[in-house]
C-alpha cells in the first residue's frame, strides 16, 4: 500500500515537474519573441538615424554651397572655370557623406534584423525542447512510478503468499 501511494506521488511529481518545464521554456520564447521586436524596433529607427543623418549633411551641403558663392562673389571671381569645379567637387564630396550616412543606418539596421531573427529562432528551440523535457520528464516519471506501483504489489502478494504458508 505505501509504494502505491509514492508511486502516485511520484507520477504526480513528475507531471508537475514536466508542465513546470515546459512553462519555463515557454516563458523563456516569449522573452527571446520580445527581444526580436525590441531589436526590430531599433533596425527601423537605425534606417530613420541614417535617413536623418544623410538630410543633415545635404542641408550642410546646400548652406556651404551658398556660402562658397558669396565668397567668390565678394572676391570678385566669376563663378566660372575651376570655381564651378570647385564647387562641384564640393558637392559630390557632400552627397558621398550623406550617401555613406544611408548605408551605415543600412547596415546597422540589418545587423538588427538578422539578431532579431536569431533571438525568434532561440525563443522557439526553447519552446520546443522544453515541451519535449517536459513531456519527457512527465513520462519517465510515470513509468517509474507505474514501475513503484507494480513493484509493490508484487512484493505485497509475495509476503501474503509467504505468510499464508
Amino acid at each position: 500500500m505505501i509504494a502505491e501511494i509514492l508511486g502516485v506521488a511520484s507520477i504526480a511529481t513528475s507531471i508537475l515537474g514536466g508542465v513546470t518545464q515546459a512553462q519555463s521554456a515557454s516563458a523563456g520564447a516569449d522573452i527571446a519573441r520580445q527581444n526580436a521586436g525590441i531589436s526590430r524596433l531599433s533596425a527601423a529607427a537605425s534606417l530613420q538615424a541614417g535617413q536623418v543623418s544623410a538630410s543633415q549633411i545635404r542641408y550642410a551641403a546646400f548652406k556651404t554651397k551658398g556660402q562658397q558663392r558669396s565668397a567668390y562673389a565678394k572676391a570678385g571671381l566669376a563663378q566660372s572655370g575651376s570655381l564651378l569645379d570647385v564647387m562641384a567637387d564640393t558637392a559630390v564630396q557632400y552627397e558621398l557623406d550623406a550617401q555613406r550616412a544611408v548605408y551605415a543606418g543600412e547596415l546597422r539596421a540589418l545587423g538588427l534584423e538578422r539578431e532579431a531573427s536569431m533571438q525568434e529562432y532561440q525563443g522557439d528551440v526553447m519552446r520546443r525542447s522544453g515541451m519535449i523535457g517536459g513531456i519527457t520528464t512527465a513520462l519517465a516519471g510515470t513509468i517509474g512510478g507505474i514501475g513503484s506501483v507494480y513493484k509493490g504489489r508484487q512484493e505485497e502478494a509475495l509476503y501474503q503468499y509467504l505468510s499464508t504458508r
